[in-house]
């Protein structure tokens, strides 16, 4: 994104403020209908979803070689992307065509592989999946290897970002998927530039609608987070753009009321702001200043299961072993709030909403993200956006 764009939306940011705090606009907030969180039915209807969309699965820089794999086990088909020797990336079933056992582990990431070799009996496929040989072929019998290769998914990398659907079929469209207005503004920054440092994986018993709530908002920066890095934010300073069922949010770090002061050649809007984005259902991309967080959040098997997995990237080589200690640092923040802080408070909203001592809970003006995510994931399954609500009104009010 151009400089001077940032630039006008930190001072967009500030002036937006400045109205809100001298018109004394109220709007009432909005009811939500809890069963949204708890209904079993839609928790099924949203995990086929999960199933039948393009999810995105990382960064092209997550598998820079030819022969660089990636896996993912979050949903019920255990995926493991690699990269060809054509420099495209294929996703495939990471499970043998023999009897199913997998292929590749976590552990195998991040590491050049010239084949991919079943553990269970040996069965050896090429990295454009392609079954190459069996072991004891002459014990084992003939057959055509050319129909035997791994199951391949639907996959496109575009933009820096590498994209996947779980359903075998047809190829997928990743600028359909984000839309034209998300595209060109993802499509500016530079994805392809990244630099991995670190990832985990937080697996709590929580919601994994409810954990993702967290992002769309940072009205609890300033309580939730105040012994660690509340004293860096503004809450309820922001702007969201919607960009179909995706969005855009722009949340302000304290600093930027020194900005109107900074002389003209010297503003850099950036420094100011966090660009969070939200590819729908589950992606959340945090592009700051000098790092780059990337949180895949996807729900369990139940109801009140989730996993996320974390990765932090630099957006600037790490080239020297101070730049490297910076990075280990930056992920060591992360680890100090998100799982204890974050994640611990969606497990506490988790157990409330399933206790039914609730029937609703209020989305203020301030987590108006929040409304269209929610409306988006009912519409996604079928559902009435507007049966979010507990009364009729709720969604003239919330405008973005």
């Amino acid at each position: 994104m151009k400089p001077e764009v940032i630039n006008s939306l930190a001072a967009e940011m500030i002036a937006r403020h400045e109205k809100m705090e001298t018109c004394g606009e109220q709007r009432a907030p909005c009811e939500i209908d809890l069963e949204h969180y708890r209904s079993q039915t839609q928790f099924e209807a949203e995990r086929r979803f999960f199933h039948e969309t393009p999810l995105m699965m990382g960064f092209s820089v997550d598998l820079p070689d030819v022969g660089s794999i990636k896996t993912n086990d979050f949903l019920d088909t255990p995926v493991v992307l690699v990269r060809t020797a054509a420099n495209t990336v294929k996703a495939f079933a990471n499970m043998c065509r023999h009897r199913g056992a997998r292929l590749v582990d976590e552990a195998d990431c991040r590491k050049k592989h010239r084949n991919l070799t079943c553990p269970y009996h040996g069965w050896v496929y090429g990295i454009d999946g392609t079954l190459k040989s069996v072991e004891k072929e002459n014990l084992f019998g003939q057959f055509d290897k050319s129909v035997r290769g791994l199951i391949e998914l639907p996959c496109e990398e575009r933009h820096g970002m590498i994209f996947v659907r779980l359903v075998p079929g047809e190829r997928i469209s990743v600028d359909e998927h984000l839309g034209e207005d998300l595209t060109a503004e993802l499509s500016s920054w530079d994805f392809s530039g990244l630099h991995f440092v670190d990832s985990t994986i937080i697996d709590t018993p929580s919601n994994w609608k409810v954990q993702a709530d967290t992002f769309f908002e940072n009205y609890h920066v300033e309580s939730l987070h105040k012994d660690t890095i509340g004293g860096l934010a503004l809450s309820g300073w922001e702007m969201v753009e919607p960009y179909g069922r995706h969005q855009r949010m722009l949340f302000a770090q304290r600093s930027i009321k020194a900005f109107p002061a900074e002389p003209p050649a010297e503003q850099n809007g950036h420094k100011h702001l966090s660009f969070v984005y939200h590819i729908f259902p589950n992606i959340f991309i945090v592009y700051g200043y000098l790092w780059v967080q990337y949180f895949e959040i996807y729900p369990g098997k139940t109801i009140d299961e989730q996993k996320t997995r974390f990765s932090l990237y630099g957006r600037r080589p790490m080239l020297t072993e101070e730049h490297r200690e910076k990075g280990k640092q930056y992920f060591q923040l992360n680890m100090d709030f998100v799982p204890t802080e974050d994640y611990l408070m969606g497990q506490q909203v988790t157990r409330s909403i399933l206790s039914g001592a609730e029937t609703s809970h209020l989305f203020g003006h301030a987590e108006k993200a929040l409304v269209h995510f929610h409306k988006a994931v009912r519409e996604a399954v079928g559902l009435d956006p507007d049966g979010l609500f507990t009364h009729t009104g709720c969604a003239s009010q919330m405008r973005l």
